[in-house]
C-alpha cells in the first residue's frame, strides 16, 4: 500500500498532467515496491536508449529512494520514468535531492515530464520539512543535462568553482551520490558510470542539437560523451529563479 504522503502525490501529479493535458499517467511509488517483473519493464524502455544491461540497472535502481513511472493514458505503456533520493548534509543544514536514473520514450520528450517529476518530488520534501533549503544534484547525460540546464535560472557544473556557497557540502553529497550508484568520479571531475547512447539515440539528434548553448557547455566538458561511458554533475537550489524557470518552461512545452 502506498503512504498517505504517495498516494496524495501521486493524485496531485495525475490532475496536473491532466490539465496540462499529458497523454500519460504517473505512478509514485517507493524503490521497494518494484518486483523483479517491474524493474525489467523499466529496464526494456532503458536499454532501448541507452545501453545497460540488467544486472547494472537493478544495481542503480537499489541506490534510489523513489520512482515516478509515466505510462500511456490509452493503453498503460511504460514510456519514461525518473528515480529519486533524498540525503542532508546537517553541518551545512542542507537536504538534497538527487535525482536518479532517468528515461523518457521519444514519444513523450519535450513535454518536460521530467521537470514536472522533479518539482512533486521536491512538495513531497518540502511537506516533509518546510523550512531546510533544497538543493537539487544530478549525474546526467548530454541530453538529460540539456534538458534540465535549459529549464534553469542558475545551476553549477562539478566541481564547484572555489567561494561558492556550501560547496563543500555539495562535493561531499555528490560523493555519496557516486558511492551510492557505484560511479567512479575521475580526476578531470567527470563520472564514469558505463553508460553508452545507441546509435538509434544518437540518429535521433541532428546536428544543430549539438550547437545549443547548453549542449555546448556540456560537450566543452565531456567532449567524448559518445564513447567514454561518463557523465557530468550538476546542481541548483530551488530558489525562486528557478522555480519560476521551470513552470515557465513546464507550461509552455505543454502548449505547444
Amino acid at each position: 500500500m502506498p503512504s498517505p504522503l504517495n498516494a496524495l502525490l501521486q493524485a496531485l501529479g495525475n490532475l496536473g498532467l491532466r490539465l496540462l493535458r499529458a497523454p500519460v499517467t504517473m505512478e509514485c511509488l517507493p524503490v521497494e515496491a518494484l518486483d523483479a517483473g517491474r524493474i525489467a519493464e523499466l529496464h526494456a524502455l532503458a536499454n532501448a536508449l541507452m545501453q545497460e544491461d540488467l544486472a547494472q540497472f537493478t544495481r542503480h535502481v537499489g541506490a534510489n529512494e523513489a520512482v515516478h513511472v509515466f505510462r500511456g493514458r490509452s493503453d498503460g505503456q511504460v514510456l519514461g520514468f525518473q528515480f529519486w533520493r533524498r540525503g542532508e548534509d546537517a553541518e551545512a543544514g542542507i537536504e538534497f535531492i538527487m535525482g536518479g536514473k532517468l528515461r523518457m520514450h521519444p514519444s513523450i520528450r519535450r513535454r518536460a515530464l521530467h521537470l514536472y517529476s522533479g518539482l512533486l518530488y521536491a512538495l513531497g520534501r518540502r511537506l516533509r520539512r518546510p523550512l531546510v533549503p533544497i538543493q537539487r544534484l544530478s549525474i546526467a547525460g548530454l541530453y538529460g543535462f540539456v534538458s534540465i540546464s535549459e529549464a534553469l535560472a542558475n545551476y553549477q557544473l562539478y566541481p564547484l568553482p572555489e567561494g561558492v556557497r556550501d560547496r563543500e557540502a555539495i562535493h561531499r553529497a555528490f560523493a555519496r551520490m557516486a558511492e551510492f550508484s557505484r560511479f567512479e568520479i575521475r580526476a578531470d571531475g567527470r563520472f564514469f558510470v558505463n553508460i553508452y547512447p545507441t546509435a538509434e539515440t544518437l540518429a535521433a539528434y541532428p546536428p544543430p542539437y549539438y550547437e545549443r548553448p547548453a549542449a555546448r557547455v556540456y560537450l566543452g566538458a565531456n567532449p567524448e560523451f559518445r564513447s567514454n561511458g561518463c557523465y557530468l554533475g550538476f546542481c541548483f537550489r530551488f530558489d525562486r529563479a528557478n522555480l519560476a524557470s521551470i513552470i515557465a518552461t513546464i507550461r509552455r512545452k505543454n502548449r505547444d
